[in-house]
């Protein structure tokens, strides 16, 4: 439990830069510096593997999406009008029948979009055929 401790305490010190604490408790860890040594090693090395992955995803997530239709999402339709109807209402609280206009202009615009998503599915539809 004290080896544990003092391996604790020494790589503290070596965290913060303390090289003549280090150097105190160095012999108490013999293979130590090798092992430390070895370990950024590894890491460089693993660090290096993670940028040569990382563009291997890159170049892979590519190719599918060259490959694959992706979904565009638009922007959703009327957001004016609902706008309008919105601010109306709440201006309107008392007498909402002052806002049949901006209704009457959400309702024919709601009912072009439903109309043109309808067509742009029709031609989807004739178009994978």
């Amino acid at each position: 439990m004290a080896r544990l401790q003092s391996l604790r305490t020494f790589a503290a010190m070596g965290a913060v830069g303390d090289a003549q604490a280090v150097d105190e408790h160095r012999p108490m860890f013999p293979g130590l510096d090798h092992a430390l040594a070895r370990s950024l090693r590894v890491g460089e090395l693993l660090l290096k593997n993670e940028e040569a992955e990382l563009q291997m995803t890159r170049e892979r997530a590519s190719a599918t999406q060259a490959r694959h239709r992706l979904v565009h999402v638009k922007a959703a339709p009327c957001v004016a009008e609902r706008e309008a109807c919105r601010v109306c209402y709440e201006t309107n609280a008392d007498d909402t029948l002052r806002c049949g206009h901006e209704v009457a202009a959400y309702d024919a615009c709601a009912r072009a979009a439903r109309d043109a998503v309808a067509r742009e599915g029709r031609f989807r539809a004739s178009a994978e055929s």
